[in-house]
């Protein structure tokens, strides 16, 4: 995504707006639930839509404490420093032909280098 300049390495610095929910679910997964007490079973719902009960949500094993936001990209960009100058040298390539140089069969023209009359356009 940054190679391609879909986002920025310094945008990624910054935990995205769910993480910390994503975080709170995760540490939540760690209390067991009473599979008789019915509340705290989770609501599935079949093909009509109607509700049913089951089984209630599984518990996990994870540290107790929240792990920090890192961003991972920089991280792999340190570790991979050769990968990364390859990478970007691929995807930063210039983007426009050169005027009047055939690209994939297709010839660019433009006001410098405009369609010669002999065309039929």
């Amino acid at each position: 995504m940054v190679a391609k300049g879909y986002t920025t390495l310094e945008a990624l610095d910054r935990s995205p707006k769910g993480w910390n929910q994503v975080e709170k679910m995760r540490e939540q997964a760690q209390t067991p639930l009473d599979p008789y007490n019915k509340t705290q079973k989770v609501p599935w719902y079949n093909r009509d839509g109607e509700a049913y009960e089951t089984f209630p949500l599984p518990t996990q094993k994870v540290p107790a404490t929240r792990p920090a936001y890192r961003n991972l990209a920089r991280d792999w960009i340190a570790a991979n420093p050769k990968e990364w100058e390859a990478l970007w040298a691929k995807h930063n390539q210039p983007s426009e032909p050169e005027p009047g140089v055939e690209l994939d069969g297709v010839t660019t023209y433009t006001n410098d280098n405009p369609i010669p009359p002999e065309l039929p356009f």
